[in-house]
Order: structure tokens, then C-alpha cells, then sequence
């Protein structure tokens, strides 16, 4: 047998070896510290509107717009606000932006004396988280007041849309849920 000349010889290309190497590497290290998906921190994780009511109550009660939490405050009523909306009229998602979710509610027939309050504070929860407004304490109160009035308390079943804080008035038809200034 006759040996090859040298520019014959075949040669390994080990940069390109390294290469596929290191690029196998790379995706199975991706793929491997690939989680599932969890809901972000801020995400509710709470199902029911009594535990939404709870916890409105928990942020007034431990006084959370007059620590100056405002953001917090707002995400957690736009975020009890569109879960009671999901599961008193069956919309869509709760990922939708407010004026999706008020279509959505005015489709599925969601009555005006829940979505006139619930779209006041959406408005100013979306103006306080994505521009960065501060609200004035006593109006902010006046949203965390308006957001418990749209959540159900007591027996789901026979709970009104107005039920809450001045479910008296609600109830008899003396008026709906208060318009806060905004």
C-alpha cells in the first residue's frame, strides 16, 4: 500500500468538533435550566372573591395607602377587581388590559353598576402602576372603598353585585355603588 501524500491526509477539524461541542452543551444547559412556568410573585394566587374581600380588608386595615404603598395597593385591587369580574361573569382572562376587560364584561352582559365602578378603579390602579401618578390618600381610600363594594360577601349564591359596604343601599335601589372622585 502506498501512503498518502500530506495535503492528502485527511485531518480532524477539531474546531469544528469543539464547536458542535460546545453549542450541545449550551442548548442542554438551556433546556435543563428551563423551569415551568410559575406565576410571577405579583401574580394572584388567590381563587376566591371572599379571600379577594379579605384581603382588601387586610390592606386597609394594616394601613397600607398610608404607608405610602400605593403601587401595591393598586396592583392588589385591579388584581381582586378582575378576578371578580372572571368569575361573577365568566370573562376571558385576567390578562387582558382594562378596556378588553370591559368589553369582554359589556358582552357578557356584566350590568353598569358593576362595570362603571370597577372601570374608575381600574383607571386609576392602571395610572398609578404604569405612570407613575400618586393618588391622593383620600381618593385611593375611596378606590379600596369602591373595590370592596364590588366584591361578593357573605353567601355567593345570594350575594348582590353590590354587596359590601353600603349594601343597603344597593339593595333596596335607593341607588348604585358609589362614583368616587377620579
Amino acid at each position: 500500500m502506498k501512503p498518502l501524500k500530506a495535503d492528502v491526509v485527511p485531518r480532524i477539524p477539531w474546531l469544528a468538533i469543539a464547536g458542535f461541542v460546545f453549542l450541545g452543551l449550551a442548548v442542554a444547559i438551556f433546556f435543563w435550566r428551563r423551569k415551568p412556568e410559575r406565576p410571577s410573585p405579583s401574580a394572584p394566587s388567590i381563587r376566591t372573591p371572599q379571600a379577594w374581600r379579605s384581603r382588601l380588608e387586610r390592606a386597609r386595615n394594616e394601613g397600607w395607602i398610608e404607608h405610602g404603598e400605593q403601587v401595591k395597593v393598586c396592583e392588589t385591587l385591579s388584581d381582586a377587581v378582575r378576578q371578580v369580574a372572571l368569575w361573577r361573569f365568566g370573562v376571558g382572562s385576567l390578562r387582558l388590559t382594562t378596556a378588553e376587560l370591559l368589553s369582554e364584561l359589556e358582552a357578557h352582559g356584566a350590568p353598569a353598576s358593576f362595570c362603571d365602578p370597577a372601570q374608575d378603579v381600574l383607571s386609576a390602579c392602571d395610572l398609578v402602576k404604569f405612570a407613575g401618578v400618586r393618588l391622593d390618600v383620600t381618593e385611593l381610600k375611596g378606590y379600596l372603598e369602591t373595590a370592596l363594594i364590588l366584591m361578593p360577601s357573605g353567601d355567593l349564591e345570594d350575594s348582590a353585585i353590590g354587596s359590601g359596604p353600603g349594601e343597603g343601599a344597593a339593595r333596596s335601589g335607593a341607588g348604585t355603588v358609589p362614583r368616587w372622585p377620579g
